[in-house]
């Protein structure tokens, strides 16, 4: 493990240095869910980047997000879209993911998966419809 609104897209520097703004903004999460990551939570970054892994408890969650921002000059986003389902075991969100980078560009398809238990989020994945995509946008 590492340690370190529909329609709307903001980037994480944007979104300011607060816990819930990140959360909020960057994942799209409610002010309930928002509250539901924990430092038991994990989120499974896809892919064969140096970014990728799972990033256990919210402050390295938030490292993460601080991460992309830095990586991408503040370009990237995720513009939520589509709400598949949301009940007390499970979020599924389709949207975007978006940003600049070195003289690339990233636009590819996301999935949101949150697997809830009591009221916590206990583990995360982010699905790219193009993971290569994903990949040569974060590589060096």
């Amino acid at each position: 493990m590492r340690e370190v609104a529909e329609g709307t897209s903001v980037s994480p520097h944007q979104a300011g240095a607060g816990t819930e703004s990140l959360l909020a903004r960057v994942l799209s999460l409610s002010e309930h869910q928002q509250g539901a990551w924990t430092q038991a939570s994990v989120l499974h970054y896809p892919g064969g980047s140096g970014i990728a892994g799972p990033y256990q408890g919210r402050d390295s969650v938030l490292a993460l997000l601080r991460r992309l921002a830095e990586l991408s000059d503040d370009t990237f986003v995720f513009e939520p879209g589509r709400l598949i389902a949301e009940d007390a075991a499970a979020l599924i969100r389709a949207g975007r993911s978006r940003g600049s980078r070195a003289g690339r560009e990233l636009n590819v398809a996301t999935m949101q998966v949150l697997s809830l238990s009591e009221g916590e989020v206990r583990e995360a994945w982010l699905f790219y419809a193009d993971q290569a995509c994903v990949d040569a946008f974060w590589s060096d």
